[in-house]
């Protein structure tokens, strides 16, 4: 009893509470480490509950996101919450502090390798434009419209990509056969009868 120490003050489960600052870029530090939450929240304060799993971000009352926490120096940046503000200023993208996280799957990177290799002047915003499809459109649209036209040689053009993803697909025709219902009736029949079960 003597090496005890006496008790924290607060519950051991508690989160730590933080208020943080959106940056320009659309993102909060908490812990060292850096996490991106939607554009709309651009200057204001929110709030941050910090437990040992996951971050719980709250613009007052209202929670806007929950992520897996990161050690300091980690971060997590999700390109949905950063597109249409860097859409504005697709200059910025090059050298954007956080670019290699805006490459959801590897197919996005090889689409804009080969943007750039077409046109290096324009590679920047037809990327940008590709990746806001992929927010709206959904990922997986996107990504088999990329992987369809890098296959074929084709540059991976935003206007293409965009075709490709509201092209409407063939619905199967799908026919099932009604079950027929003479075993069921005959198991009715053996059960009413005292027959086997």
């Amino acid at each position: 009893m003597k090496q005890l120490i006496a008790l924290p003050e607060n519950e051991w489960y508690e989160p730590k509470q933080y208020t943080v600052t959106v940056s320009g870029w659309s993102t909060v530090a908490i812990g060292g480490a850096v996490y991106s939450v939607p554009s709309r929240f651009i200057g204001q304060k929110l709030k941050a509950l910090v437990d040992s799993e996951e971050v719980r971000i709250y613009y007052g009352k209202h929670l806007i996101l929950t992520v897996s926490r990161r050690e300091s120096g980690g971060r997590v940046i999700n390109y949905r919450h950063i597109i249409f503000h860097l859409l504005r200023k697709p200059g910025a993208f090059r050298n954007y502090q956080f670019r290699e996280e805006l490459f959801p799957r590897m197919v996005f990177r090889r689409a804009y390798d080969a943007l750039l290799a077409h046109d290096d002047e324009k590679a920047d915003k037809e990327y940008l434009k590709i990746l806001n499809s992929a927010a709206l459109e959904g990922e997986d649209k996107v990504a088999a419209a990329l992987e369809l036209l890098l296959q074929t040689d084709e540059t991976p053009r935003s206007d293409r990509v965009y075709h490709l993803c509201r092209a409407k697909t063939e619905v199967p025709s799908i026919h099932v056969d009604a079950p027929s219902l003479k075993g069921y009736d005959s198991l009715l029949n053996s059960k009413l009868t005292g027959g086997p079960q």
